[in-house]
C-alpha cells in the first residue's frame, strides 16, 4: 500500500530539486498580446472574433481559442502585477509534475525514485518553462492520461462520459492542445482495439469490441465537448493554420524548429531519448507483451518532439510515464541509491554548466523585447505618429499593441493569424531589393525594428569629390536617408519616419542625422575629412542622453559618450599626425 506521507516526503524532494529549472524569470513576448485579448475580454464581456489590434488585418477573422486563459492572465495582472503570472507558472508545472507522479506509482514505481525522476524531468523540459497557454495543456494532458488509466481498469459510465465532455470543453478554451487529448484518447481506443483482437488476427478468436468501445464513446464524448466553444467548429482550422505554416515558424520561433542534439540545453533530453529504446526492448523481452497505447503514443510524440521543440514537454513525460515498468524493477536499495546519485550529480554539474548562468541577473519580469523609453517616445510624439502605417517586427507586436492601443495599431504579432506574412518578411529582412517591395506594398510610414547587424559594403562620396569605402547596416540601405529620417533608437530598437509624412518643423526637432545605431563607426572619416562637425555630433549626443537618460533600461547614452570621447582623442591624434607630416615636408 502506498504511504502518502512518504509520498508527498520524496514528491517535495525530488520538486526542490527540480525547481531551480524552471524558475528562470517570463520572457516569452506573446504574453502580452494575450493580455490585450484578455483586457478585450474583460472589458467588453465577450470573446475578441475579429482583429482589433492591427492596421493590417484590421476587422478580419480572429478565433482567440485560448480565450479562458487570457482573461485569467489580465485578472491576474490587473490585479497582482505581472509577477502573479510568474507564480502562475510554477504552480501549473508543479502541479504537471504532481499528477505525473500519481501515474508513475500507479504503474507501480516505488515513490523514492521520485528524488531522481523529478529533477530529471525538470531538467529535460526546461525550455518549455516558460509563461504561456500551453501550460494548461500540459496539465491537462497528464490529467487525462491518469483518468483513462483508471478507465482502463473499470467500466465506463455515464459520469465518466460527461467528464469528458465537460473536460475536453474547458481544455478547449484554455489551449489548443486539446488536440493532443484527442490523440491520446484515439490512441487508447485503437491500441485496445488492437490488444484485445491479436487472437482474432491470427484466426484463433472471434472479434472483441469490449475494452475499446469505452474509449471510443470517450473519444466522441471529447469531440463533443471541443465545440463547446465561442467559435464552434471553426477551432479546427486554427489547428490546421498552425501545421500549414510549421515551416514558416521555424524560420523565426526557437519552439518551431527540429530538435538539434548538439545544444547544451537540451542534453537531459537527450539522455532520455537515447536510453528509451534499450529500455523499452528489455521491457518487452522480459514480458512478452506489448502496450500498444503506449507504443503509439512514444513513436507519435518523440517525432513530434524531433520535428518540432514546442513537442519535447509531451514526450518528455511520456518517455518517462512508458519506462515506469522498467523503473519499477530497480526495486533494490542499492539501486535506487547509485541511480540517484548519479541523476542528482550530473544534472546538478549540468545546471551550473549552462542553466546557472541565466540567474546571473535574475528577474521575474525579464522580458527582452520590451522598451518602456520607445513606448514613452510614440506616446509623446502621438499627435504626429499615430497616424501612420507602422511596421514592427513579429516578435515585438505583442508588447506594441498592448501598450500603445488604440492609439495605434501593429503591422504584426504573434497571432496565428498572420501566419501566412511570416515567409515574405522573414525574406525581406535579410534584402534591400525584397525590403523595398514591401515597403512599397503595405506603404509604410513609420518603421520601427531591431537595427540589423548585417553591413554591406558601399562607397561614399564627399563634398570634396573624394570618396571612400564604409560598411553600412543593412538597414540603412533598406530605409535611405534621404526619404527616411530616424527619429528615436535604444539598444534594441529605432524608429525611422517617412519624412513626407511628418511636419516637417517637428522632423527638424527630433532627427537624428548623424549618430545611430550599429553605425557610429562610419563618421571617423568624414569626421577626420572636415565632412562633419564634431560640434554637430556632440550637440545631438547632449540631445540624445537629455531624452535617453543614462539610468534608462534600454538607453546608449553610455555607449554614446564613450565613443565621442574616443572619437576626440583620435581625432586629435590624426591632426597632430597631419601636422607633423607637414612640418617633415616643409
Amino acid at each position: 500500500m502506498i504511504s502518502a506521507k512518504r509520498f508527498f516526503l520524496f514528491f517535495s524532494a525530488g520538486l526542490l530539486l527540480g525547481l531551480p529549472f524552471f524558475l528562470f524569470g517570463m520572457n516569452n513576448p506573446d504574453i502580452f498580446w494575450h493580455l490585450s485579448a484578455g483586457k478585450y475580454i474583460l472589458e467588453n464581456f465577450s470573446v475578441p472574433k475579429s482583429d482589433f489590434l492591427s492596421w493590417t488585418l484590421n476587422g478580419s477573422y480572429w478565433a482567440d481559442f485560448e480565450w479562458l486563459t487570457q482573461a485569467l492572465y489580465y485578472f491576474l495582472y490587473s490585479h497582482f502585477q505581472i509577477e502573479s503570472l510568474y507564480f502562475l507558472k510554477i504552480a501549473l508545472i508543479s502541479a504537471s509534475l504532481f499528477v505525473f507522479s500519481l501515474i508513475v506509482i500507479k504503474k507501480g514505481v516505488n515513490e523514492k525514485h521520485l528524488l531522481w525522476l523529478l529533477p530529471l524531468l525538470c531538467a529535460s523540459i526546461l525550455t518549455s518553462s516558460d509563461v504561456r497557454p500551453e501550460n494548461f495543456s500540459v496539465l491537462f494532458f497528464l490529467i487525462l492520461w491518469l483518468k483513462t488509466q483508471d478507465t482502463a481498469e473499470s467500466p465506463l459510465k455515464l459520469k465518466s462520459l460527461i467528464f469528458f465532455l465537460a473536460f475536453f470543453s474547458l481544455w478547449t478554451n484554455l489551449h489548443g492542445g486539446f488536440i493532443y487529448g484527442l490523440i491520446l484518447l484515439f490512441f487508447r481506443f485503437s491500441g485496445s482495439l488492437l490488444g484485445e483482437n491479436l487472437d482474432f488476427s491470427a484466426g484463433r478468436a472471434s472479434f472483441k469490441f469490449e475494452a475499446s468501445k469505452k474509449f471510443l464513446f470517450a473519444l466522441a464524448a471529447a469531440m463533443a465537448g471541443t465545440l463547446l466553444n465561442p467559435y464552434g467548429f471553426k477551432i479546427y482550422s486554427v489547428m490546421s493554420s498552425h501545421f500549414a505554416h510549421s515551416a514558416d515558424y521555424a524560420q523565426l520561433l526557437l519552439e518551431w524548429r527540429d530538435f538539434d542534439i548538439t545544444v547544451p540545453y537540451f542534453r537531459p533530453f537527450s539522455f532520455i531519448l537515447l536510453v528509451f529504446p534499450p529500455v523499452y526492448l528489455w521491457h518487452f523481452l522480459k514480458n512478452r507483451k506489448i502496450d500498444f497505447f503506449e507504443l503509439f503514443m512514444s513513436v507519435f510524440f518523440i517525432f513530434s518532439a524531433l520535428f518540432h521543440l514546442r513537442n519535447l514537454v509531451f514526450a518528455s513525460f511520456i518517455m518517462l510515464i512508458v519506462s515506469a515498468d522498467f523503473i519499477k524493477s530497480l526495486n533494490k536499495l542499492s539501486h535506487f541509491m547509485v541511480i540517484s546519485f548519479f541523476f542528482v550529480f550530473s544534472l546538478t554539474l549540468h545546471f551550473f554548466s549552462y542553466p546557472a548562468k541565466d540567474y546571473a541577473q535574475f528577474k521575474i519580469a525579464d522580458f527582452y523585447f520590451s522598451s518602456p523609453g520607445l513606448v514613452k517616445f510614440l506616446k509623446e510624439n502621438e499627435k504626429e505618429l499615430s497616424g501612420l502605417k507602422m511596421y514592427n517586427s513579429w516578435a515585438w507586436g505583442g508588447y506594441l499593441g498592448f501598450n500603445l492601443y488604440p492609439s495605434y495599431k501593429v503591422f504584426i504579432d504573434g497571432r496565428y493569424i498572420f501566419s501566412p506574412m511570416l515567409y515574405e518578411f522573414a525574406a525581406a529582412r535579410e534584402s534591400v531589393q525584397l525590403w523595398r517591395q514591401v515597403l512599397k506594398k503595405y506603404d509604410f510610414s513609420l518603421v520601427i525594428s531591431p537595427p540589423s547587424s548585417q553591413r554591406i559594403t558601399v562607397r561614399k562620396n564627399l563634398k570634396n569629390g573624394s570618396d571612400y569605402a564604409v560598411n553600412m547596416p543593412l538597414y540603412q540601405l533598406q530605409l535611405p536617408k534621404e526619404d527616411w529620417a530616424i527619429v528615436y533608437f535604444d539598444k534594441k530598437n529605432f524608429a525611422a519616419v517617412k519624412r513626407k509624412a511628418v511636419p516637417a518643423l517637428w522632423l527638424k526637432r527630433k532627427e537624428y542625422k548623424f549618430i545611430a545605431p550599429n553605425a557610429l563607426d562610419n563618421l571617423d572619416y568624414p569626421v577626420y575629412a572636415g565632412e562633419i562637425s564634431l560640434k554637430e555630433i556632440e550637440k545631438e549626443i547632449v540631445k540624445y542622453s537629455l531624452e535617453n537618460p543614462p539610468g534608462d533600461e534600454n538607453s546608449m547614452a553610455v555607449e554614446l559618450l564613450n565613443w565621442y570621447k574616443s572619437l576626440k582623442v583620435k581625432g586629435r591624434k590624426n591632426a597632430e599626425k597631419t601636422s607633423s607630416l607637414s612640418l617633415c615636408r616643409f
